[in-house]
């Protein structure tokens, strides 16, 4: 390890260098390349009103949550309508399988095409265009949640001082995204096999591809975790502290010391007021010493 020092970067990182990787962003590039779709999406997952009265598409404000949120009941009701009843004059063998094929159909049009869309968005965005510039420790080690390339093109970063814990732009097939809704295996309850098989659909096939397999990715990169014994300096940098995330703090508090000292960014003095506090009682919950952790506005590094 090139010295003591471990930089943790979120999509934050991105946006304060002016590239448009909100996932905003992302809703507004399907919607410009594939009307059709988007509208269709707007369907299958609700829209909620937030506490200053705003519509709010889960999808387009935190992607991954947003995963989760598809409107099941929407889905059941979908099912419903196209389930042709035993013994209906309009009844054929094919009645048998149909609205399993339908329901199947759907959900992998979600899945599959909302997966490329993600990948061809991100893949889109051109780092060298980044407005800003901060100064960062070139001889760090980098612990990336970023698709984008922004440390080793616009920083030139050593790659082998990144770690892309969820792929990068430079290879599509790594990219890795998703929810952290864990469900119970479905139980056959149903007087209908094809609503059993229904079920399956919506919880092998759309819920099970659209889940973040974090403990997996771990034990994956369990060399990198077990090299942290040296850091004494970790700093944060555009990233939420998420739910979905919190196992990769967990598994980094566990491997420094307990004297390492935790820097958490903030955009501005006003992020700062509304979400130091949080931020911190996470990573106090993670078993981190309170007084080691340390709030820094990005301004105050940047050039």
């Amino acid at each position: 390890m090139a010295n003591h020092c471990l930089y943790i970067i979120g999509n934050g990182f991105d946006c304060f260098h002016g590239l448009p990787t909100l996932y905003a962003d992302f809703g507004n590039y399907i919607k410009s390349h594939d009307q059709e779709f988007y509208e269709y999406l707007t369907n299958w997952y609700p829209t909620f009103i937030d506490n200053q009265n705003k519509c709010v598409f889960p999808l387009w404000t935190d992607y991954e949550n947003g995963l989760k949120e598809i409107d099941q009941g929407l889905l059941w009701q979908y099912i419903n309508d196209h389930l042709t009843q035993y013994g209906d004059d309009n009844w054929g063998d094919e009645d048998n399988h149909r609205v399993q094929y339908i329901i199947q159909s759907l959900v992998d049009d979600i899945t599959t095409k909302l997966k490329n869309y993600l990948v061809t968005w991100i893949c889109s965005i051109d780092v060298l265009t980044a407005s800003k510039r901060l100064q960062l420790d070139p001889d760090a080690i980098y612990f990336t949640f970023n698709y984008t390339k922004t440390l080793e093109s616009y920083y030139k970063i050593p790659s082998e001082q990144v770690i892309h814990i969820h792929g990068t732009t430079d290879n599509s097939a790594s990219i890795i995204t998703g929810h952290n809704l864990k469900l119970l295996p479905p139980v056959n309850d149903f007087d209908d096999i094809r609503l059993y098989e229904c079920e399956k659909i919506i919880h092998s096939d759309y819920f099970h591809k659209t889940f973040k397999p974090v403990e997996s990715i771990i034990q994956s990169h369990k060399k990198f975790f077990c090299s942290l014994n040296k850091i004494s300096e970790i700093t944060i940098i555009g990233h939420s502290i998420n739910e979905i995330d919190l196992p990769y703090y967990k598994v980094i508090q566990s491997k420094v010391s307990d004297d390492t000292t935790w820097k958490i960014s903030f955009i501005n003095s006003e992020d700062k007021k509304v979400c130091y506090m949080t931020k911190k009682q996470l990573l106090i919950d993670l078993g981190v010493n309170g007084n080691n952790i340390k709030p820094f506005l990005m301004d105050d590094i940047s050039k």
